[in-house]
């Protein structure tokens, strides 16, 4: 990818999880800690690309793309089978 857009600083975290439960309590979490975040259930409602910034995920919605379209770091949430 060339013509990535700049890093926007408003936002640190892009969550994207499918459970609106977790994603809420993730964006709390966030919110909490200081950090700007940006929550949504799918790839569908991304706004921006994630130049610069910690994509948290679920299983469901990781793909090596976050990395070529700019995430800083990605962090999947997995949950245990137990």
């Amino acid at each position: 990818m060339t013509d990535l857009p700049e890093h926007d600083p408003s936002t640190d975290i892009l969550v994207i999880n499918s459970d609106s439960a977790d994603r809420k309590a993730l964006e709390q979490s966030c919110q909490a800690a200081g950090l700007s975040v940006c929550a949504v259930s799918s790839v569908a409602e991304v706004e921006r690309w994630p130049l610069g910034q910690i994509v948290v995920t679920d299983p469901a919605h990781l793909t090596p793309w976050w990395r070529g379209v700019g995430a800083s770091e990605v962090i999947v949430l997995a949950r245990n089978p137990d």
